[in-house]
């Protein structure tokens, strides 16, 4: 049995293609496009036509490569963006016309939900000591058992790419532009977790963000899923790389961040909102799962 996903975010297009094996489920595909749909969206609430297009363009192109692997079942869901853009509706039915697949918005419950079982999956941490942090494009998911053993799911409106957009358009931004965001980021995060009842756990971050910068801080010449998933890295270490990116011009964050040079404008917005999550939590240490929202909607599809 195969089934393919496609993750429809504010920056990226993320494309899995898994089978389901006796130990749970074996990944056979995986590749993304960066058409960022969410870019100019702040500036009124509709789609930015020329993103909508970058959007469908990619969509073809993963699509295609889904259906080579001759999957059992396609699925294909959106998040932050599509949940937030006035003209949403009417792009999701120009997409199944004209690409011929249909995408359902998912929740920001949903997604944190998603977000939390996806990285989990094949690392050997329980859940109930675990923070799972999903930073994305447009929303920031953060998923835990509280002290009396539920599951919080809380979706933070902050993405890489809100932030970028918002408060920090130049490359480096300057020290103004940095405080703003940074006073928003840590307003939003501590609103949002307001009476959550937790305890000090291990903090997992999924998601684009946490993913490039562990490559590039492994200084890996090629993606490797398996060294990026369960990396580990001190706050002191996440700091230092921040501040190397912050101080850097676009070439030089593209040199850094070599395996995923489109990354360079939104790298700063996503590590601010990545320290200050563990600051939050007093976290000395943050561990990084190559799993994520589209992970959990799989292993959901496949039970």
């Amino acid at each position: 049995m195969r089934k393919a996903v496609i993750d429809l975010g504010t920056n990226s297009i993320l494309l899995t293609v898994a089978e389901k094996t006796a130990n749970g489920i074996g990944i056979l595909f995986e590749d993304k496009e960066e058409p960022r749909l969410g870019k100019n969206f702040s500036a009124g609430g509709k789609l930015d036509f020329d993103a909508k297009r970058r959007t469908i363009s990619a969509l073809k192109q993963l699509l295609q490569k889904a259906k080579d692997f001759n999957p059992d079942e396609m699925r294909a869901f959106g998040t932050k963006i599509l949940r937030d853009a006035v003209d949403s509706t009417e792009f999701l039915k120009t997409i199944e016309g004209g690409v011929g697949i249909k995408v359902r918005i998912i929740s920001g419950e949903e997604e944190a939900a998603y977000a939390f079982r996806g990285a989990l999956w094949g690392l050997d941490i329980d859940g109930e000591s675990a923070i799972i942090t999903d930073i994305g494009g447009g929303s920031t998911e953060i998923a835990f058992y509280d002290d009396k053993g539920g599951l919080k799911l809380i979706s933070i409106p902050i993405g890489a790419v809100s932030i970028t957009e918002r408060f920090m358009p130049s490359t480096p931004a300057d020290r103004k532009q940095y405080e703003q965001a940074k006073a928003v980021i840590e307003r939003e995060i501590s609103g949002g977790m307001i009476n959550t009842g937790i305890r000090r756990k291990k903090l997992i971050f999924s998601g684009g963000t946490a993913t490039a910068a562990s490559a590039a801080i492994l200084k890996l010449d090629k993606y490797n899923p398996q060294l990026v998933h369960g990396s580990r890295f001190d706050l002191d270490e996440i700091v230092q790389f921040s501040q190397m990116i912050d101080n850097a011009d676009i070439n030089e964050r593209r040199r850094i961040l070599c395996l995923d040079p489109k990354r360079a404008d939104i790298i700063s917005a996503g590590l601010l909102i990545l320290v200050s999550v563990m600051k939050y939590f007093s976290a000395k240490e943050m561990i990084v799962s190559n799993g994520g929202v589209r992970i959990g909607f799989l292993l959901d599809l496949f039970n």
